[in-house]
C-alpha cells in the first residue's frame, strides 16, 4: 500500500507499507519526505530538483538484502519531478 500527502506548496510525504499477509511473511515500511529546492523562475515553472530523504526498515530493500531486516536512512536529490 503506498499514498503520498503533499503538506506543503514545496513538500511531499510518501509512506509505502508492504507485507504478504502471512505470519512467515517478510514485510517493509517506507517513509520519504521530498521538499522542492530553489524557488520559483521567473517564467512561473517549478524547479524539478527536490531533496529526498528516505527512512526504510524491514526486508527486500535491495536483492542482495531480500532476505535479511535492516533500517537504513537515504538523503540525496531527485532531479525530476514525476
Amino acid at each position: 500500500m503506498t499514498g503520498s500527502w503533499n503538506i506543503g506548496a514545496s513538500d511531499t510525504l510518501g509512506l509505502t507499507v508492504r507485507h504478504a499477509l502471512r505470519d512467515s511473511a517478510r514485510g517493509s515500511v517506507r517513509l520519504e519526505r521530498l521538499h522542492r529546492l530553489g524557488g520559483r523562475p521567473p517564467n512561473g515553472d517549478a524547479s524539478g530538483l527536490r531533496f529526498h530523504t528516505q527512512l526504510f526498515s524491514g526486508c527486500g530493500d535491495s536483492l542482495l538484502d531480500f532476505n535479511r531486516r535492516r533500517t537504513a536512512l537515504s538523503v540525496g536529490l531527485s532531479l525530476v519531478d514525476f
